[in-house]
């Protein structure tokens, strides 16, 4: 008896954690890196990608997947409160770990969550590139299993930081769950405001967006789904909403 339950158990949680990483992998859309399929705009800035046109007019990407413009990336961690919602957290968390895998120590990257701890409005890993040696991966992983989701969402100020503090940085990748807030408020930020200011610091840098969380999928006219398309839209990246 105590036998078949020992193997019960190991079988569930073995189960949870595919299951958990399989879900992350599709959100990181490396599970299906290339396919040939009908994608609504709503869920697909797809100006970036490859695509060829239907007889009926329907845009129809020819290359579906993650597409850096270099390699030197700083992805962007939404860890505000909502994030709980969803298993989202968690989700991103493993959706990372799994990509993270996958790159070459030819790749230099950091690792950049917002808000950081206390009144901190972000809290980057090491404040430059860091070639991804095992060593790296290693401290990037410590971190995401530290991080808890808590306090708002000061999005521009993580933008920012990322725009001007890393030579020669390639791309940007932020995920989240939220419309950008006023630094530690919760008061609703001028997501105009966020657009032109990433405008004008930005020089050749690709910015991509994950949206993470159901509005991400059917309201197009929500202001979150709405930063996040344009951002990527505006500056040459990709976007996704899951």
């Amino acid at each position: 008896m105590s036998r078949k339950r020992e193997i019960a158990t190991i079988s569930l949680s073995m189960l949870d954690l595919l299951s958990g990483a399989l879900g992350a992998m599709m959100i990181l859309y490396i599970a299906v890196p290339k396919a040939q399929q009908n994608f609504q705009q709503n869920n697909l800035a797809a100006t970036n990608m490859s695509s060829v046109e239907s007889s009926k007019g329907e845009v129809i990407p020819a290359n579906l997947g993650f597409k850096f413009k270099g390699k030197k990336v700083v992805f962007i961690l939404d860890t505000s409160g909502s994030m709980e919602k969803e298993e989202r957290i968690g989700q991103v968390k493993a959706g990372l770990k799994f990509f993270l895998t996958s790159l070459s120590d030819e790749y230099q990257i950091d690792l950049i969550h917002y808000p950081g701890s206390m009144v901190e409005t972000y809290n980057p890993l090491f404040g430059e590139l860091k070639k991804f040696t095992p060593q790296i991966k290693t401290q990037i992983f410590k971190m995401l299993y530290q991080i808890e989701p808590r306090g708002p969402t000061p999005t521009r100020e993580a933008l920012t930081f990322a725009l001007t503090h890393y030579p020669e940085l390639t791309d940007i990748v932020l995920l989240t769950d939220g419309a950008p807030t006023v630094g530690m408020t919760y008061a609703a930020d001028d997501i105009g405001g966020i657009l032109k200011m990433v405008q004008l610091l930005n020089h050749g840098i690709q910015i991509s967006g994950l949206g993470i969380g159901r509005k991400f999928l059917d309201e197009p006219n929500d202001p979150k789904f709405q930063f996040l398309f344009n951002l990527a839209q505006q500056n040459g990246g990709f976007f996704y909403g899951l």
